[in-house]
């Protein structure tokens, strides 16, 4: 996402806004009533802890509901799942682990608004997200884990049951069997020092989403207007996060000196206690629930530069590092959850939290209305830092968790040009707002590459935002929703180079537009954010160049709406994607599902380069980009593929290839086999 964007509305175009909700009873969709088929979590042999080289943790405090806010001291505990993990070697060795709920807007509808926020679908269609995280380690090679479904339809095979990403059967990832009446999925883990990002969905979870001519969305085809189908996924999702054990040199030693202990409960004077000793550098949350409420986020103190979660720590809230030029490491890390579930959606840390959508906002700071209120600058985010000017600076983000971000989650202000990060093991859940983009992956280009790898993203905006030179990007798992695409290096002109991009999986896509939407797409470079700037064609910048960005085995499960679409606001050459991979296309036409490329001016009226004119150096390469056939509109996995490649004309417009980039581009680009 840019960095300055709209305060009320979203960085869409008009016709991307949000999905009108249809009047009347059709609009909820079948509710999660179910209540004639609710059964009692199965009973593990442990209690949860550390036994067999597996941990896991629980809350004393959790409450159940799907509906309304919980105590500051509750953590949301899913009724729809239960999980038990147990050595594969000991199957009867079974331990309980926690398994956490995300529900839209915390349960509590809009907050001091009626605008839309981007979650108006998910909320009328209770939709919902569990998952659960355990560490294992290498001895235990691997683990059966016990995923019960308590509340829904039972299952008769283990076919009935699909783990996501489906390339995860390649590490011998399977259901083995169906137990406790057609309730519980018995799944093979076998041990990993990636670990591994699964959602795990029985066939009975399964429902189907369809926009009507006007956009709006409905589930299972209700209502009387003919549908087009988007795609398909569980009304109550299950994600699974096996996870190595932590890195000796992430987990601080508690009782070190420079080592803050926070206390659980209330922690909205966190900034003043972190403060009070410019001898503490670390913030050390053990296992229990922490709330900062929702009208506080602290600005740590320059001496605090590393927070820790550890497993069983729940913290409501977010942490803003303070710019400090003598702290060159920065970490957060553990394998606690960052929750923004308390926030407003946009809430203004200068307005008393108070949601940009509310009515009674104010557009300016101040009376002579020359300081616009800025949500980009000032609104809630769970980590925030500030990176000084010529310090080289490196950040740390390791095994977290943030679940329902009130908006980006995650930002650096400053001189992003030394801020260098290395992320692993992240995960982001309950995305169901706007502007929830993924990461963007800043960078030091005198420093080492910045990475990101073995992560998961449920997101509601651009997933990854490749916006710098030197990036890395490895074995990461998308969850995506309506707004934004997953791939993104437009918004302004910029300098980018030497990106790669290995191993992406797509387990579900709810991306959709009413039009030729310029921001959405796997792979996007879009315009800009304003949509009365979007329609001009002269934001170009000549003298910028995108270059050498590497795309590898990119895998879309199920349906998808397309898959390049680039508005070059810079020079663009050696864009590869190798290996794409896509189950099929949304029912939606086929003008807006293909790909487009269009190259933009300046406001001279001179125009960015795309390759070279003789050819020699591509502007984009495809290779082994397949489309599946008997899949995509029909959400059913696709019979056959098809290659797409020049030679076979595979390629064009109304082939399954749907690429219909500017007919002067010709020789520019590129499709082959290999």
């Amino acid at each position: 996402m840019v960095l300055a964007i709209a305060l009320i509305v979203p960085a869409l175009t008009t016709a991307q806004a949000t999905p009108r909700i249809p009047a009347g009873p059709a609009a909820a969709g079948p509710a999660n009533t179910s209540s004639d088929t609710v059964i009692d979590a199965p009973a593990a042999r442990l209690a949860a802890g550390e036994h067999h080289g597996i941990r896991t943790w629980t809350h004393d405090k959790a409450s159940k509901a799907t509906k309304g806010a919980v105590a500051h001291d509750e953590v949301r505990q899913s009724p729809f799942y239960s999980v038990r993990v147990a050595p594969a070697s000991a199957p009867e060795q079974t331990q309980d682990s926690f398994t956490y709920l995300s529900v839209p807007r915390n349960g509590e509808g809009k907050k001091g608004y009626s605008a839309e926020d981007g979650a108006d679908f998910a909320a009328s269609t209770d939709a919902t997200m569990s998952w659960s995280t355990f560490e294992y380690s290498p001895e235990v090679k691997e683990v059966f884990v016990y995923v019960t479904l308590l509340n829904g339809k039972a299952i008769d095979d283990p076919s009935q049951v699909t783990v996501r990403p489906t390339s995860v059967e390649k590490k011998n990832i399977k259901v083995e069997a169906i137990e406790d009446g057609g309730r519980t999925a018995k799944i093979l883990v076998p041990y990993s020092s990636d670990g591994y990002r699964l959602s795990v969905e029985f066939s009975t979870q399964a429902v189907s989403t369809y926009a009507d001519k006007n956009g709006a969305l409905s589930q299972d085809g209700e209502g009387t207007d003919s549908k087009t189908f988007l795609e398909a996924e569980p009304r109550n999702a299950m994600l699974l996060f096996a996870q190595p054990q932590a890195p000796q040199d992430t987990v601080p030693d508690a009782g070190a000196p420079e080592v803050l202990n926070v206390r659980p409960g209330d922690i909205s004077n966190l900034d003043a206690v972190a403060g009070a000793d410019s001898s503490k550098r670390t913030l050390f949350f053990g296992p229990g629930v922490y709330s900062m409420g929702s009208a506080h986020l602290p600005q740590l103190p320059s001496n605090i530069s590393r927070v820790y979660l550890a497993p069983g720590a729940f913290v409501k809230g977010g942490f803003h590092f303070a710019d400090n030029k003598n702290t060159t490491e920065f970490q957060v890390t553990g394998y606690g959850v960052l929750s923004g579930e308390e926030y407003a959606y946009e809430a203004d840390t200068l307005d008393g939290f108070r949601s940009f959508l509310d009515p009674k906002h104010p557009e300016y700071r101040d009376t002579k209305k020359k300081n616009k209120a800025d949500c980009h600058s000032d609104c809630a985010k769970p980590l925030r830092f500030s990176s000084s000017s010529g310090t080289a600076q490196h950040l740390t983000l390791q095994g977290v968790t943030v679940k329902e971000p009130p908006f980006h989650s995650f930002v650096v202000y400053g001189d992003e040009s030394t801020f260098r990060m290395d992320v692993s093991n992240y995960q982001q859940v309950g995305a169901w707002y706007w502007q929830t983009d993924g990461l963007e992956m800043y960078s030091n280009p005198k420093e080492e590459r910045s990475t990101l790898k073995n992560s998961f993203f449920h997101a509601n905006d651009d997933v990854f935002k490749l916006y710098h030179s030197n990036v890395d990007l490895t074995n990461n798992v998308v969850w995506k929703n309506q707004n934004g695409p997953v791939f993104q290096w437009g918004w302004k002109p910029r300098n980018v180079d030497k990106v790669n991009v290995t191993g992406t999986d797509i387990i579900h896509s709810r991306m959709f537009s009413r039009d030729v939407a310029q921001n959405t797409c796997v792979f996007n470079s879009a315009k800009h954010w304003d949509p009365k700037m979007a329609s001009r064609t002269d934001l170009a910048d000549p003298s910028t160049t995108v270059s050498n960005l590497t795309f590898t085995d990119t895998r879309v499960e199920g349906s998808v709406n397309c898959a390049i679409r680039v508005y070059a606001l810079s020079n663009t050459e050696n864009i590869t994607i190798n290996g794409l991979s896509l189950d099929g296309w949304n029912g939606q036409n086929t003008n807006l599902t293909q790909s487009r490329i269009e190259l933009l001016t300046n406001s001279a009226g001179q125009r960015v380069r795309f390759g070279s004119a003789d050819g020699v150096t591509k502007g984009l390469t495809l290779r082994r980009y397949q489309v599946g056939q008997g899949g995509g509109a029909t959400g059913a996995k696709p019979t056959s593929y098809t290659n797409v490649t020049i030679g076979n004309n595979e390629w064009q417009s109304d082939k399954p290839g749907r690429l219909n980039f500017d007919a002067d581009l010709w020789g520019r680009w590129t499709a082959t086999e290999q």
